[in-house]
């Protein structure tokens, strides 16, 4: 009487199982895509753009080549290359474990809920690869006011990361159930659990920039 029944369950368990495989195949893909297109812009930045700037805006938008040495705002420039090289490597890969273990945390979520963390992937591994090879970001994209006032200059994978925060945020009320880190709430002065700030500060650490008041390079 109970084969059926089991048979059923096995049959189910194998739907699922495949449901999970296609899911983050396309996860994965996603987050590929993000990555190579991050890397393509950035060639193409460096063979078109290096030494001169595109005005796409007059006075608002440009695509202006500027090799970015340092991480968020310019920090760490001060610090020797020996030095600053591997401390950026360090920040910048422990947020990405941070990541993955988020992923790790919700692994069994709907496809909306992990969306958000391969994003994040994609932008954070193009810059990680940028960097590898070339000893800097390359960014391109230049928001300012005349010029007097300036946007710091990013790249698609600061874009990608920027959507991926977003829509964490959005979505983080059904998200934190099920990722328990303790994160401190400075406003209450005291720990408390799935406080989305945390992934501010991950967007900082990814958000690997410097404020060009000009457009020279370091």
């Amino acid at each position: 009487m109970g084969y059926p029944e089991k048979e059923s369950n096995e049959v189910n368990e194998q739907l699922n199982m495949k449901k999970h495989l296609i899911k983050y195949l396309i996860l994965i893909l996603l987050m590929s895509s993000g990555c190579s297109l991050d890397l393509k812009t950035k060639d193409l930045a460096k063979t078109a753009l290096n030494g001169q700037s595109i005005s796409l805006i007059n006075h608002y938008f440009d695509l202006s080549y500027v090799e970015n040495h340092a991480i968020a705002f310019g920090l760490l420039n001060s610090i020797d290359r020996n030095i600053r090289i591997p401390l950026i490597f360090l920040l910048t890969i422990s947020a990405t474990l941070c990541v993955l273990y988020m992923i790790w945390r919700i692994r069994d979520k709907n496809f909306r809920f992990l969306l958000p963390f391969f994003i994040i992937l994609g932008g954070a591994y193009g810059n990680i690869i940028d960097r590898m090879f070339n000893g800097f970001v390359t960014d391109f994209f230049h928001v300012h006011y005349f010029y007097k006032y300036n946007f710091p200059v990013f790249n698609v994978a600061d874009v990608l990361v920027n959507i991926g925060v977003i829509l964490i945020l959005i979505q983080w009320n059904s998200i934190e159930k099920k990722v328990p880190i303790p994160f401190p709430d400075f406003t209450k002065g005291k720990w408390q659990t799935n406080h989305p700030s945390l992934f501010c500060i991950g967007h900082v650490i990814f958000y690997v920039k410097t404020i060009p008041m000009d457009k020279t390079n370091e």
